[in-house]
């Protein structure tokens, strides 16, 4: 559908020409050109932008300059998407202010889409590329040959030094402790959301940069305060910033784009200050952590012309694993106990297998999870009821395709 067709745009432009005519004075002949002038450009311009390409999904109408962009639901985008399905079937097609954009619905067709060679592009956007210097740095917005060299040396490199794997438990385990601990001590209530943040930040730099901080240095805080003022500001890809541009000059309070930059200038300032220090104390034959690892393949790769391994790029992806790793695990962490706090009886069963398996003699590890059925499928409910990412970054198509 379309909000102006050719008919109706033709019965608009008979209908503005005869006001023009009739209500412009007959001496008044520039100023009746110059008004037929404009309300043709006008009707044109309104039937152009109102259009969807040929062979577009079928979706709700188009608003010119705007497109769907005035009915998006800002709290639940997500359930208002998957509500458009029922109407318009797995695959709809719609438009993001002046962006077309295909929402994909449904299991079978989102696993299509997923197995696409075609669809592993990476959207243009002007938001990141603002953020990241005029570059698509990290691993979460480059794509092709850069995204697949940086994505595989990540993510092999981070299951090495632990991360899903029972070498890691000593740290988990330990801010676990100190969570616990804090929690204990603390006199009336409590703000789980910033002290979950407080952990995760710590897990993931442990293997990051190799150290813990204590849960109240300020360094951490301001770090976690950042990060969590980043996810509220609005989406990391951008946000409304994304599809209209010039609102963080128009708008930037209500855009949020200054602050948002701030405070990425922060995280980014901590990131840059930690590569120098392992820069300082590098040692080829002992390294200790990720950004270790990552500095002595940049060392490896200086006369390489086209090496994608760089300084800029190592900030972008401490970045990306901050955005990605901190903000999404705390929100997880809270919404479970939410909920099994509404649900009494539920909690009571999880700390009944949870002595029954584990004991009191230790904490639960990954060696007890197989044991653990109860709690395995409750925290499968509650990442089925709150999914960590539900509108994930965008794909690109690479070239044209079909979807079911």
């Amino acid at each position: 559908t379309v909000l102006i067709d050719s008919n109706l745009a033709t019965l608009l432009l008979i209908l503005l020409l005869f006001c023009v005519d009739y209500f412009i004075p007959e001496d008044q002949k520039v100023l009746k050109m110059l008004v037929l002038v404009v309300v043709v450009l006008l009707v044109w311009f309104l039937y152009l932008a109102s259009r969807k390409p040929r062979g577009f999904p079928p979706g709700p109408s188009r608003l010119p300059l705007f497109g769907f962009l005035p009915y998006m639901d800002a709290k639940n985008p997500h359930k208002q998407l998957w509500k458009l399905s029922s109407t318009f079937g797995d695959v709809v097609g719609l438009f993001l202010g002046s962006q077309p954009t295909v929402i994909v619905n449904g299991w079978e067709a989102v696993k299509e889409s997923l197995l696409n060679d075609d669809l592993n592009g990476r959207a243009e956007n002007s938001f990141i590329k603002l953020r990241d210097g005029g570059e698509y740095l990290g691993v979460m917005f480059t794509q092709k040959d850069y995204w697949k060299e940086q994505r595989r040396f990540t993510l092999h490199h981070l299951r090495n030094l632990g991360i899903g794997r029972r070498s890691h438990e000593a740290v988990i385990h330990e801010e676990a402790q100190d969570l616990i601990s804090e929690i204990q001590e603390t006199d009336g209530s409590v703000s789980l959301k910033d002290m979950l943040g407080v952990s995760s930040i710590n897990i993931l730099w442990a293997v990051m940069g190799g150290t813990r901080f204590p849960r109240h240095d300020p360094v951490l805080l301001n770090l976690v305060q950042k990060l969590t003022f980043m996810f509220s500001a609005g989406e990391v890809s951008g946000g409304l910033v994304n599809y209209f541009p010039p609102l963080r000059h128009i708008l930037p309070k209500s855009s949020n784009f200054h602050r948002f930059m701030d405070a990425l200038f922060s995280v980014k300032k901590f990131i840059k200050r930690s590569v120098e220090k392992h820069k300082s104390s590098l040692d080829p034959d002992n390294l200790r952590d990720f950004m270790d690892i990552y500095i002595n393949e940049i060392n490896n790769n200086k006369n390489e012309k086209c090496t994608t391994f760089t300084e800029k790029q190592l900030v972008g992806v401490c970045v990306d694993l901050f955005t990605a790793g901190s903000d999404s695990s705390s929100a997880t962490l809270c919404f479970a106990v939410l909920l099994v706090a509404h649900h009494p009886n539920i909690m009571h069963k999880i700390h009944k297998e949870l002595d029954h398996v584990v004991g009191h003699t230790h904490l639960p590890s990954l060696d007890d999870r197989t044991k653990l059925v109860y709690m395995d499928a409750t925290l499968t409910e509650v990442l089925r009821m709150r999914s960590v990412s539900p509108i994930p970054v965008p794909h690109c198509a690479l070239r044209d395709t079909f979807i079911q």
